[in-house]
């Protein structure tokens, strides 16, 4: 279920990275936005040769705990918004 409702959440940030056309402000909401629901969310942009950027790498990182046998670890699913 965490792995699951990360992958969600990671999707819902590359579509809103996406529909803002890589804009800094949303990028930076973004990242507030999963601190606050337990994530750390890292988007590293890239340019094209005119400065444009282009895409960004994605990267949401997750608690994943499995309580009955002791598991804690960090989990990270990683995307790309184009």
């Amino acid at each position: 279920a965490q792995t699951a409702a990360a992958k969600e959440y990671k999707a819902d940030v590359i579509a809103e990275i996406e529909n803002s056309d890589f804009n800094r402000d949303v990028i930076s909401s973004c990242i507030s936005q999963a601190q606050s629901a337990g994530y750390t969310l890292t988007v590293t942009p890239s340019a094209n040769a005119e400065g444009e950027t282009v895409s960004a790498d994605v990267i949401l990182s997750y608690d994943y705990k499995m309580p009955v046998f002791g598991i804690e670890k960090t989990h990270m699913t990683r995307g790309i918004a184009r």
